[in-house]
């Protein structure tokens, strides 16, 4: 029984001190390959909604976001943003079950 203990003792401290996963970068800076966009109004397009400048994601105004094509668990997020005088809302939304204005979602 005590060698038992002691060998799950040991595989999960080896465990623990396995390598970590790499950072994943969600935003490059060029452009918003790996997101997809999420419009209020389907006529408009999302590449003329959401564009990049000067390394930053910017929004035209209109109601909207963008989140990654692919779902993260587990994570740490580091974001920067900027909010410019014209602005009227910005925010983050984690852990969106379902597409649409607005989603369910902490924020």
């Amino acid at each position: 029984m005590k060698k038992s203990i002691l060998a799950v003792a040991v595989a999960a401290i080896l465990i623990s001190c396995g390598p970590k996963p790499a950072a994943v970068s969600l935003f490059n800076g060029k452009d918003l390959n790996g997101w997809t966009a999420v419009l209020e109004d389907s006529t408009l397009h999302p590449s003329t909604e959401f564009t990049v400048e000067d390394g930053a994601i910017s929004l035209s105004g209109k109601f909207g976001y963008i989140r990654t094509e692919i779902p993260y668990a587990d994570y740490r997020l580091n974001a920067e943003w900027r909010w410019p005088d014209s602005a009227t809302n910005s925010g983050i939304f984690l852990h969106i079950q379902r597409d649409g204005i607005w989603p369910n979602c902490y924020e």
